[in-house]
């Protein structure tokens, strides 16, 4: 479900394409949790089929037109719903932690 979150979550800042997603994934959260352009398009044609995000085409000047996606109040509600479950223990392993440790 994390992929899927990460996009509702963006979504909820604000309405957005694609292509904009994925900057937004690279320009913040890429040392953590990355994602593909095509894993981020697969999800979004899922999530619209599933009836989380809805889609706008804007026509474009001379250029095509962009699909700009938000969320859905069933949308939100999952956002909500994956933020309030509960987390799993963080396991960290590291060989350079590991080194530290016996060095």
């Amino acid at each position: 479900m994390s992929l899927r979150a990460a996009i509702l979550g963006f979504l909820e800042l604000e309405p957005t394409t694609g292509y904009t997603l994925q900057r937004r994934f690279d320009g913040s959260v890429s040392g953590f949790w990355t994602a593909t352009q095509s894993q981020i398009y697969r999800e979004l044609h899922a999530l619209e089929r599933d009836g989380l995000v809805r889609v706008r085409v804007e026509p474009g000047d001379g250029k095509p037109a962009r699909k700009v996606y938000s969320n859905t109040a069933r949308g939100r509600a999952a956002l909500r719903e994956w933020l309030l479950e509960p987390l799993e223990p963080m396991q960290l392993r590291h060989p350079l932690l590991l080194k530290l440790v016996f060095s």
